[in-house]
């Protein structure tokens, strides 16, 4: 079952309390939730999708009740800002904190005051999910590598997409690495004819 919300309503949260799936919460972002939705699909993976505003995503770490009722939480974040930062610093060690590296100051502190497996991703030589190699054609097609422990994949589509949108994909590349899925799958999945 695979559900993008951005909402978490009465029902789910039932659903979720007896069924322990895995869950995944994307701050303000649809287009990751899409692409990551679109690569677990393919892949025959089961998540529920959220995608919520801040504000949302510090009620659902403060009140604890995705980390006692999932199997597999994942957060994926853009910009960690301060006020999102304190709340990440209460998720549990078996979640996965997903983010963009745009502030090496936050990154560092993040690295030892947060338990949560952290995966980073951008343009930086530090980051586990690293773009590079980055070419659009004359038809607006564009193509790029992504760079992760030493596997270099291509990936391409024929539709114009930006760097924000780039910085998209490879955040849903790390969370189907988490579901198991190598580069290549991942590439497969989502690589536009």
């Amino acid at each position: 079952m695979m559900l993008m919300k951005n909402k978490l309503n009465f029902l789910e949260k039932i659903y979720i309390w007896f069924k322990k799936p895995a869950v995944i919460v994307v701050a303000e972002n649809k287009f990751s939730a899409d692409i990551i939705n679109k690569i677990l699909i393919k892949n025959k993976k089961r998540a529920l999708i959220f995608n919520l505003k801040i504000k949302e995503i510090i009620d659902i770490i403060n009140n604890n009740f995705l980390t006692k009722h999932s199997s597999l939480l994942i957060f994926v974040f853009y910009n960690i800002n301060s006020e999102i930062k304190e709340s990440i610093k209460k998720l549990p060690k078996n979640s996965y904190l997903i983010f963009n590296f745009n502030d090496e100051e936050i990154v560092k502190n993040l690295k030892n005051e947060c338990p949560a497996k952290q995966l980073t991703f951008g343009f930086q030589e530090e980051v586990d999910f690293k773009v590079s190699d980055i070419n659009s054609g004359e038809n607006g097609e564009i193509n790029f590598k992504i760079n992760h422990e030493g596997d270099i994949v291509p990936f391409w589509s024929k539709e114009k997409i930006n760097q924000e949108q780039i910085l998209s994909i490879l955040s849903a590349v790390a969370v189907g690495t988490i579901f198991d899925l190598n580069l290549i799958e991942i590439s497969q999945s989502i690589n536009y004819s």
